[in-house]
């Protein structure tokens, strides 16, 4: 009776322990806010028209959840407005505009700038960007950098697969890079995205549909060194019906 009185105690005891752990777990308390600006328009690499959307996360026990939404755009604004170097990388400027945005705001935990180009003039040159590419950069206040770059095709791009049927197809690319990265070493962006269409039309003629999207990603990251991981979404039309593949690979 005394074993058996000491085990329930016991019991009771692991039990108390346990929602005491669980109702501590449920007081941690993780924020995240976010702002987007959409057809925002830049002179920068031409003209172009950009969706944005910031994320970040104050850091507990700061007055970081009162960020200004309103004053982050004035901020935006006004770092598009004097970016030195209209030629730069969208990677580059999406760096800087991070880094501005976190030293602005040290209460941050991190920053995450998320946006889509649409070309719309070269202003006398042609950039060859027919489709929206993505830009997507992340930084902590412990200064570590997650940098993602890709492009989304618009519904008239089309391939012929293995029966020589010819498909409408969406690609969704986004591949991040090794890091640290030089401002000087990122792959050309429209270079990267011809070569996976390339590769796409060249597997589809011949490999399965279920194998197409894996021997694309393998060959980007054999022919691109300076990329650590590639997510890929590739979605076949026809009249009848819509047969997608994603997959995430990583070096």
């Amino acid at each position: 009776m005394k074993n058996l009185l000491k085990s329930f105690k016991t019991g009771c005891l692991i039990i108390v322990l346990c929602l005491i752990s669980n109702l501590i777990k449920a007081e941690t308390l993780h924020e995240e806010s976010s702002v987007s600006f959409n057809n925002y328009e830049v002179h920068h690499q031409g003209i172009n028209r950009l969706n944005i959307k910031l994320t970040w996360r104050p850091r507990e026990n700061t007055s970081g959840a009162n960020i200004s939404d309103e004053f982050i755009f004035i901020k935006v604004d006004s770092f598009f407005h004097n970016y030195p170097n209209t030629t730069d990388w969208w990677e580059v400027v999406n760096k800087a505009l991070t880094q501005m945005i976190m030293n602005t705001y040290p209460d941050m935990e991190s920053i995450s700038s998320d946006i889509e180009v649409t070309w719309v003039s070269g202003a006398g040159v042609n950039y060859g960007h027919r489709y929206p590419t993505r830009c997507l950069t992340s930084r902590t206040w412990k200064g570590i950098l997650y940098e993602y770059f890709g492009f989304r095709t618009l519904p008239d791009f089309t391939i012929s697969t293995s029966s020589d049927t010819a498909f409408h197809v969406h690609l969704d690319i986004l591949y991040r890079y090794k890091e640290p990265v030089a401002n000087t070493e990122y792959p050309d962006g429209l270079v990267t995205e011809n070569a996976f269409k390339s590769f796409l039309n060249e597997f589809a003629k011949d490999t399965p549909f279920e194998k197409v999207n894996k021997k694309c990603a393998e060959a980007m990251l054999e022919k691109f060194p300076e990329m650590n991981e590639i997510t890929s979404e590739i979605t076949y039309k026809d009249s009848k019906l819509a047969r997608t593949t994603k997959l995430i690979l990583k070096r």
